[in-house]
């Protein structure tokens, strides 16, 4: 039951209008090494819009097309596909993508300037690479980008605008079990839900990935940035606002945490940076104002260093709660971090 199916082909579509059914509205298997192009066609009401499967030696340009109403705009199953200009509306998911032998073919995803509403997921992939950059994902239910069981590939979500609909269970950018992967998020505006950037259950080894988290606006989660048992993540420059806890360490070590602007709001109970667990981190030039605790440790290990932060606006500065940092500073040379306005 499928509108259009391609299969051991070349195939160009364009201009094709699927509406009401328990269809596929372009099903595309095997076929030839080129580029092969889906375009300016609207898909309504249909099961999913396009189905990609075992599209080992080309490459999909889908771009300029409608999806609405459906359980996936575009499935994509080992499948080399570059998603651009579409719109998608009230879906499960506006793009799912997996790979189904990664250890053969390691595939990555483009998904670039497209516009997704109303959907419980924007994008997410298993298995693969993927470049998930300068989308707008309005009143996402559960995930706006999700990267899952990707191993030794490039993951790129940068320069996305995400709105979550439900503040107590969704989540902005949501990367799982992840491994050898250089990881980028990046320069994103993320608002309102349960999580804005969330990474956990990553490889616990030196090196495993590297992650960096750089220049995002992230506002109004209940964990601004949660990052559980990972070592050597970089999170730099981002501005955390009206969040209830801005940035969380849970195990894990050696990570930077430097120039982030953390702000709360005064009469609430808020925790600028909360660490659980993990040591040999580095805290440096962050300005945290208007929380109940600044930077709280929870069972921390030796060797995390504060330096040249600055705290104002708040009950309590530094609090350790059954944790151990080590000595700051030493008694000629101080780490030089301030308390304004406690």
């Amino acid at each position: 039951e499928r509108g259009i199916y391609a299969e051991r082909m070349n195939a160009n579509m364009v201009n094709n209008n699927f509406v009401n059914g328990d269809i596929v509205g372009i099903r595309s298997r095997n076929t030839q090494a080129r580029t092969n192009t889906i375009a300016y066609s609207q898909f309504s009401a249909v099961a999913t819009g396009v189905h990609l499967s075992e599209n080992t030696n080309n490459s999909y340009q889908i771009m300029n097309n409608q999806f609405s109403d459906m359980t996936f705009g575009i499935n994509a199953e080992t499948a080399n596909v570059s998603i651009t200009l579409n719109s998608f509306t009230n879906l499960h998911a506006g793009v799912r993508a997996r790979n189904l032998y990664p250890t053969i073919n390691p595939f990555v995803i483009d998904v670039w300037e497209n516009n997704f509403q109303g959907s419980a997921h924007g994008v997410y992939a298993f298995n693969t690479g993927a470049n998930v950059q300068y989308n707008t994902l309005n009143d996402v239910h559960k995930k706006g980008v999700g990267i899952y069981y990707t191993r030794g590939n490039i993951v790129n979500v940068n320069y996305n605008y995400i709105q979550n609909y439900n503040p107590n269970t969704s989540i902005g950018v949501d990367i799982f079990n992840v491994y050898n992967n250089a990881i980028n998020v990046n320069n994103n505006n993320l608002l309102n839900g349960e999580y804005g950037v969330l990474l956990q259950n990553l490889p616990f080894m030196s090196g495993a990935n590297t992650i960096n988290i750089e220049d995002n606006i992230i506002k109004e989660y209940e964990y601004g940035i949660y990052q559980s048992e990972h070592n050597l993540t970089n999170i730099k420059s981002n501005n955390l606002e009206d969040n209830a806890i801005g940035i969380t360490l849970k195990g894990g070590k050696g990570s930077s945490v430097l120039e982030n602007d953390i702000i709360g709001v005064a009469t609430a109970q808020y925790i600028g940076i909360d660490v659980e667990m993990s040591e040999d981190n580095t805290f440096e030039c962050n300005d945290i104002h208007y929380m109940e605790y600044c930077v709280y440790f929870r069972q921390t290990a030796n060797k995390n260093t504060l330096l040249n932060n600055t705290f104002g606006d708040a009950d309590y500065g530094v609090t350790l709660d059954n944790a151990i940092i080590g000595a700051q500073g030493t008694p000629t040379l101080a780490n030089d971090n301030r308390w304004t306005g406690n």
